[in-house]
């Protein structure tokens, strides 16, 4: 895998999109958007579009190396160059196929940007835009491009549509297959597709962003599923050192009852439900005890969260929803991920336990 021919392929696309160290990126992220005092956290920063008149402002020519200048393009598209862990391992296909995402990404950017600036765009058709998706769906959005730390400030409705925009169609072309695991709440692809192609000319866009050399079938498709909560993190190949599943025996069972219970006896509820999660694997006799307190733990969590909820000052709200069987269920799921040592199933029991903790004072996010 030669990183440098793939650095020259892009720069000589029709984009010329460039390829600087990591921090030469964050720091014109933090300049251009007048981020001050994040140091290494600064969000978008895989890639990042702005005017040539701008970057020469931030950067010297020299920093940029050979497409300084007047070489530079009208817009100058920056991408962040991997580290040596990132592509250990990876074919050249691959790298090439990660950085011409980011540099489409990117691109539809600049196209929004444009759209904006000439007035074709406006706040007003973002929001009904945004309606057509749906608040409740939209909410979820910006909650996911925060949570990845993908939101640029101001970080109103603009800049969260823009960026849903461009990786949805990030996904919708280079990784289909986990557009439902990012977007849970979007379940009619084409119906966001068609809120979207007004504003963007995707093909021209791919074909621009292409590296010199690269087609379709260059693109390498991730796998169907991912360990990452969504897409916005590199995806794991593989579970590394993940352990086949298979049923414990007797005396094991009766070991994670044990370890279960006195899980339950120290208030460590979320440690008791997946302990008795892995007991209830057993089989049907052996499981019993392991699904006994499974569900006891569960029915603990349940009523911990209960009492979060409720407004300060009055009971629990009713049993509206059985939140029991949903949490042993997310239990059950994440003592299965035996590869993992924080699934994401166990960091969501852990966050409901943790909110219902009396000892910690909680309030609700105002996008929940």
């Amino acid at each position: 895998m030669d990183l440098a021919a793939i650095e020259r392929s892009l720069r000589a696309s029709a984009d010329r999109a460039i390829v600087a160290d990591a921090r030469l990126v964050r720091r014109v992220i933090k300049a251009h958007r007048s981020i001050p005092g994040l140091g290494l956290q600064v969000p978008h920063e895989r890639c990042y579009a702005l005017p040539r008149a701008a970057l020469l402002s931030i950067v010297t020519a020299e920093e940029l190396g050979e497409a300084a200048g007047t070489s530079l393009p009208a817009e100058v598209v920056l991408l962040a160059r991997p580290m040596p862990a990132d592509v250990s391992g990876r074919s050249g296909a691959e790298v090439l196929t990660r950085l011409w995402r980011a540099a489409f990404h990117a691109r539809v950017h600049l196209a929004f940007d444009r759209r904006f600036d000439g007035g074709a765009l406006t706040e007003a058709a973002v929001r009904e835009r945004i309606d057509h998706l749906g608040q409740t769906e939209f909410d979820e959005v910006r909650a996911i491009l925060r949570a990845d730390d993908l939101l640029l400030p101001p970080s109103g409705d603009r800049e969260a549509w823009v960026e849903f925009a461009a990786l949805w169609l990030e996904l919708r072309h280079f990784a289909p297959n986990l557009l439902e695991a990012t977007f849970p709440s979007l379940v009619d692809p084409e119906r966001v597709d068609a809120l979207l192609t007004p504003d963007v000319e995707v093909q021209s866009l791919l074909d621009g962003s292409s590296p010199v050399g690269a087609d379709a079938a260059t693109v390498v498709r991730p796998p169907a599923s991912t360990t990452a909560p969504t897409f916005s993190a590199p995806q794991t190949l593989g579970l590394s050192g993940a352990r086949p599943r298979t049923k414990p025996s007797a005396a094991q069972a009766r070991r994670l009852a044990a370890r279960s219970r006195a899980a339950a006896g120290k208030g460590r509820w979320v440690r008791a439900a997946i302990l008795g999660a892995r007991g209830a694997e057993a089989d049907a006799e052996e499981g019993r005890e392991g699904r006994s307190a499974r569900r006891a733990a569960a029915a603990a969590l349940d009523a911990r969260l209960r009492a979060a909820l409720a407004p300060p000052g009055k009971d629990p709200p009713p049993g509206d929803v059985e939140w029991t069987s949903l949490l042993a269920l997310l239990a059950e799921r994440s003592a299965t991920r035996r590869g993992v040592r924080y699934p994401i199933e166990r960091g969501c029991c852990w966050t409901c336990s943790r909110r219902s903790s009396p000892r910690t004072t909680w309030r609700a996010p105002s996008t929940w």
